[in-house]
């Protein structure tokens, strides 16, 4: 009897494994790549360079591929104004922290040649947001000479 059960439970064992790889065959064409998956990235430091008002951007790859920084944005957070969009194609590679130069910003539309020490861009936050080629986006808040 006991001979009879373990033949009839091993193959339905057999065939619900199957079952299930099939499964898991058929879904992984419908999901693609999972590349995406495994991109992480961390904002190490924002330097806001004083005279120029250009901004040195480090970034991290602390994911498990290479990946492709395709656009910085920066935006003013008092104002929600755009002041950057900018396409970097900056590939970076695992493990390792990539220095990024943004042209110059124009930081305030209503009073053109501002900088960064001046009041009004001074005690502003900036939301600085790097995406990748895969299209995830990452991003931190930053403030001029961590006011």
């Amino acid at each position: 009897m006991v001979a009879v059960v373990a033949t009839i439970g091993s193959v339905i064992l057999f065939q619900a494994l199957n079952g299930i790889n099939d499964f898991n065959y058929y879904l992984s064409f419908l999901t693609g790549s999972k590349n995406s998956l495994h991109e992480n990235v961390v904002i190490e430091h924002v330097r806001f360079t004083p005279d120029d008002n250009i901004l040195d951007i480090w970034v991290r790859n602390t994911g498990t591929v290479q990946l492709e920084i395709s656009k910085i944005t920066v935006v003013r957070m008092d104002t929600q104004e755009l002041l950057l969009t900018d396409n970097p194609n900056t590939i970076i590679s695992l493990s390792s922290v990539e220095d990024i130069t943004t042209p110059a910003i124009e930081i305030d539309s209503l009073n053109p040649g501002a900088h960064w020490e001046d009041d009004a861009s001074y005690l502003t936050s900036y939301r600085i947001s790097v995406t990748t080629s895969l299209g995830n986006t990452f991003d931190t808040t930053a403030t001029p000479f961590n006011s």
